[in-house]
């Protein structure tokens, strides 16, 4: 803003100037001649010649003024240029600040967002962590679907397996007085394919008990799976949905 101050005075400074020197040159050109029949002359000559000199000096003038009165509409345009854009800046200045302001209250809410998610995350009352999942053994018999039922009601799935190592760490905390617990895998809505309930994904990782002869869908309606216990190695089974039988949920933790 300070830059367009400096070029408005120099432009009135120059401005000025013009006008003293036009100003002075109008004075100085000013027809100041004895009276020859109405007009006026420093000269002797005859009055033709006279009014010739002061019609001249007249234009000249007149040339002049209108010279003077363009540079003045120039003066004031370029004033009202120089008000416009000190004006917008005005207007800039202010827009800059509340970006600021709204940067500011963006990062801080950053901030206390990035406070709470360092928080250590921990698995809700009734589960047991393990490898960084959240497991829900149950205690009570239920169907496979009314165990998801049960599963969902605590913002959970039944239990989803993709590795060896995931397989084995949680028949490692299953009871050996329970033969076997429902898990998430299935293929009631397409026979033969094999998915997990809390993704609809296909099975990338399998532990049958009997990879020959399982799942063999026995008498046409097995199709949830169970785990068994350690005495069976943790293999897998089909069996029928509607058996009641304990279930392990999963879900991420808190």
């Amino acid at each position: 803003m300070a830059v367009f101050k400096l070029s408005s005075f120099v432009l009135l400074l120059v401005l000025v100037q013009h006008s003293k020197v036009w100003g002075h040159n109008i004075v100085n050109l000013r027809c100041e001649v004895p009276t020859h029949g109405g007009l006026t002359s420093h000269n002797t000559g005859t009055g033709t010649a006279d009014t010739c000199t002061c019609t001249k000096t007249k234009e000249k003038v007149a040339d002049l003024e209108k010279k003077l009165h363009v540079t003045a509409m120039a003066h004031l345009e370029m004033q009202n240029k120089i008000r416009l854009q000190q004006e917008q800046l005005v207007k800039s200045d202010a827009l800059m600040s509340n970006l600021t302001d709204t940067l500011g209250s963006a990062l801080e809410k950053i901030k206390k967002m990035e406070e709470i998610l360092s928080v250590p995350k921990e698995c809700p009352s009734g589960f047991v962590e393990l490898g960084g999942s959240c497991y829900y053994i149950s205690t009570a018999k239920k169907t496979w679907l009314q165990a998801q039922e049960y599963c969902q009601s605590l913002s959970a799935n039944l239990a989803t397996i993709t590795s060896k190592a995931e397989n084995e760490m949680i028949a490692a905390n299953l009871p050996d007085s329970v033969p076997y617990w429902w898990i998430g895998a299935n293929d009631r809505e397409n026979e033969g394919r094999w998915v997990w309930v809390a993704t609809n994904a296909t099975l990338t990782f399998t532990n049958w008990f009997r990879p020959d002869d399982e799942p063999n869908n026995l008498n046409g309606n097995e199709d949830c799976v169970v785990i068994y216990y350690k005495e069976y190695n943790n293999k897998w089974n089909d069996a029928s949905c509607i058996t009641n039988t304990e279930f392990v949920c999963e879900r991420s933790r808190i």
